[in-house]
Formats: structure tokens, sequence, C-alpha cells
């Protein structure tokens, strides 16, 4: 499956963990392809609770938004949620760049 054409809920579980880092990585690149995901995919399909996290931020902002976070703006709503191990996120999505 291209990851370019989500089209239907799909489960992730099929997924490596490194394919949904790509995933998570993909979001941030590109903004029509984070659109598709946040319409069909949701938090509890990652099957890393890092990701869940990362995903659910993206969704959150976007909603309040209108747009995709970047990838500075995303780290930076770990630290505002005062999340106890925000490097740890940071490095997260580092690590699907």
């Amino acid at each position: 499956m291209s990851l370019a054409k989500i089209t239907d809920d799909i489960d992730l579980s099929v997924f490596t963990g490194a394919q949904q880092d790509a995933i998570i990585g993909w979001m941030f690149v590109e903004s029509s392809f984070f659109i598709k995901c946040i319409s069909h995919i949701e938090a509890k399909y990652f099957t890393s609770v890092m990701n869940q996290s990362i995903f659910e931020v993206c969704s959150e902002f976007y909603s309040e938004y209108g747009r995709a976070p970047s990838i500075e703006e995303a780290k930076g709503q770990f630290n505002l949620r005062n999340h106890n191990d925000f490097r740890k996120y940071h490095d997260a999505i580092d690590l699907c760049m």
C-alpha cells in the first residue's frame, strides 16, 4: 500500500514499528498526507504509545489551527502540556524523520 493513497480506515498493526514511524514522519513532510491521515486513522491504531501521543497532539493542533503542525510546533505542544518526559517525545519525533 502506498502511503500517499490512504483512502479507508486501515489496521496499522499490519505495519512494522519502522513503517508506523515513517507514517508519522511523512505527516510532517507532506501536509496533504497529514490531512488524509487524520481523516482515516485514529491514534489507537499505532502500536507505539509515543506515536499515539504524537498523532493525538498533531490532530489536536489541526483542530485548533486548521493546519498541520511543523516539527517544532509539535514538539512545543509537549512542552506546553508539561509532559515530564517531553524530551522523549522530541526524540521520538526526530526518530520518525
